[in-house]
């Protein structure tokens, strides 16, 4: 490689994601200084294969450490000992001091400066810098467990342990004993963290100002399984604030779900529940559910609170247009009556057109009703009374989706040659021969199902009454019938296999002998045949797309009868 060549796969690198060496890289290349620059300008760490010259070459160092401060470790010792070198390489990895000069471990700009960038660094200064007050409250602000390793006075020195509890609660575990009967000092520490509270003395774990501080600030700070969080923290309290309606209710102002473990008393406290419900909904299922006032608040954050309410306020419509308002699915828990009335479901079904689902038989043949929720949701139309799907004024007509569809495909004229349905990941069950492999060496012959998801399409031509046949499937999805001979078309890995004998080394499959189906699905997608034209119609949940256009299984079978009587 040539340096012209050398140079460009450095400058091709990413240094954010890359690795790169120049371990690679002939003697001569090593040697190089612009090379070895323009390397360790990217990738500080690639100092480690320069040449011993370069090592000793002070722009080329200076340009590594500034980089990569751990590159010190590979500078030659005369730069070790350049403070200028050094304090470059502590500037950026405060660490590094690990391999600077002795002398100037002892120089107090250049340790100031190493824990100033990381805490921990002090372990390596010289033993007096290390109980030099300014080293360790620079050290102790940038990581506040280096409190732990602080000796000697100034392990009873509160300006210092303020700094640490102050940068990081939890450092008060390493406070002097003390300390954690200061209240100052434990205050400091649970607002940075509030699981400090655990290294507090018992009587300030007593103390409602720092138990109610400490719950404030934990829940800032812990986001992982908060409610196990939560309570391993209001354990760490003196048992009578656990019943204490201040500390409680600082709790379920933070998650109410937590009112679950309040007192009895507490938990029929209308300033605390209410909270709680302000909080999360869900909290309701702990609380009175008969309220209204509790249950409105409720519902009004988490509709699903509706589910448990009472029955009477089930029945309410203040509650239930509250509740359906925030989401229209809630409509299922209302009482059967407000599902019959058509503000309430109106209400429902324009926040979720699904919630027609939910509606009175009444209100799904209602074309108001329905026309608002397909609007909102196409996917309504599932839920729409049979008895509306032949209206034109609510669905378009079999004429109109027939005239729409030969527009759209340019068919005028075309005759539907063969209908092709794809299934995806039906089931085949194998019977299956193999020998079985114990571990005592002996073997014997033995059966196994081997399971299978195939996908694939069957066909049905415009011949024999095909399309007949396709139109009966499509309304009971029994494509079971037709697998077998339409296997050739399907393709698919094996998902498992279950085995007649339990313990056992090894199985060699023989051969299989019989098999069985399970296709009863709707179909992943149906394709239309115009002689070599296709014309694909994807399956998307309840409806089949073709064009941005979606239509219903009994769009489709509509469809087949137009193109059939317009042959």
């Amino acid at each position: 490689m040539d340096k012209k060549e050398a140079l460009k796969q450095i400058k091709a690198g990413d240094p954010k994601i890359d690795l790169f060496s120049l371990a690679n890289f002939d003697e001569k290349l090593k040697a190089d200084k612009e090379v070895v620059l323009e390397a360790v300008k990217r990738y500080g760490y690639t100092l480690q294969d320069a040449d011993d010259k370069l090592k000793a070459d002070k722009e080329v160092v200076l340009v590594a450490v500034k980089r990569y401060g751990y590159a010190l470790q590979y500078a030659d010792d005369k730069l070790k000992a350049d403070k200028e070198v050094v304090l470059e390489a502590v500037k950026q990895e405060g660490l590094a001091l690990q391999y600077a000069n002795k002398k100037l471990k002892a120089d107090k700009d250049v340790v100031l400066a190493a824990v100033k960038q990381n805490g921990y660094a002090r372990e390596y200064a010289d033993e007096k810098l290390k109980t030099d007050k300014e080293v360790v409250l620079s050290a102790v602000k940038q990581n506040g467990f280096e409190l732990q390793f602080v000796v000697g006075n100034l392990k009873n020195d509160k300006e210092i342990v303020l700094e640490a509890v102050k940068e990081e609660g939890g450092a008060l575990e390493y406070a002097d004993k003390k300390f954690k009967h200061d209240k100052e000092v434990v205050l400091t520490a649970v607002k940075q963290a509030g699981f400090a509270l655990e290294h507090a003395d018992e009587k300030l774990r007593a103390d409602k100002e720092v138990v109610v501080a400490a719950l404030k600030q934990g829940f800032r700070t812990e986001r992982e399984r908060p409610m196990e969080n939560l309570l391993r923290l209001l354990n760490y309290a003196d048992e009578k604030l656990r019943s204490d309606k201040e500390v409680i209710l600082t709790i379920v102002k933070q998650n109410g779900l937590a009112l679950e473990h309040a007192n009895e008393k507490l938990k029929v406290d209308k300033e605390v529940v209410l909270a709680a419900v302000k909080q999360d909904g869900d909290a309701l299922q702990h609380a009175d559910k008969t309220n209204k006032k509790i249950v409105l608040v409720a519902v009004k954050q988490d509709g699903y609170a509706l589910d448990y309410a009472n029955k009477k306020l089930k029945a309410d419509k203040d509650v239930v247009l509250a509740a359906v308002k925030q989401n229209g699915s809630n409509l299922q828990y209302a009482d059967k009556k407000l599902r019959a009335n058509k503000k309430i479901v109106l209400v429902a079904v324009k926040k979720s057109g699904n919630a027609l689902q939910y509606a009175s038989t009444s209100l799904r043949k209602n074309k108001d009703v329905v026309k608002v929720a397909i609007k909102q949701n196409e996917d309504a139309l599932r839920y729409v009374d049979p008895s509306l799907k032949k209206d034109k004024d609510v669905f378009k007509t079999g004429e109109e989706i027939y005239k729409n569809f030969i527009k759209s495909e340019n068919l005028k004229g075309e005759k539907l040659t063969k209908i092709s349905v794809g299934l995806y990941k039906i089931s085949e069950r194998e019977d299956a021969t193999g020998t079985y492999t114990f571990k005592d060496g002996t073997s014997k012959e033995g059966g196994a199902y081997l399971n299978n998801a195939l996908s694939g399409t069957i066909d049905f031509p415009n011949q024999d009454g095909g399309f007949k046949d396709f139109i009966e499937r499509l309304e009971d999805n029994e494509w079971t019938q037709y697998i077998r001979e339409f296997i050739d078309n399907f393709e698919g890995p094996g998902k498992s296999i279950d085995y007649e004998e339990d313990e056992f080394e090894n199985w060699e499959h023989i051969d299989t002998f019989d098999c069985e189906y399970d296709a009863k699905q709707d179909p992943s997608a149906i394709y239309f045949y115009f002689g070599d034209k296709e014309v694909l119609f994807q399956g998307s949940g309840y409806f089949y797309v073709n064009k941005n256009i979606k239509y219903t299984k009994e769009n489709i079978i509509d469809l087949v009868n137009s193109l059939l009587s317009d042959e």
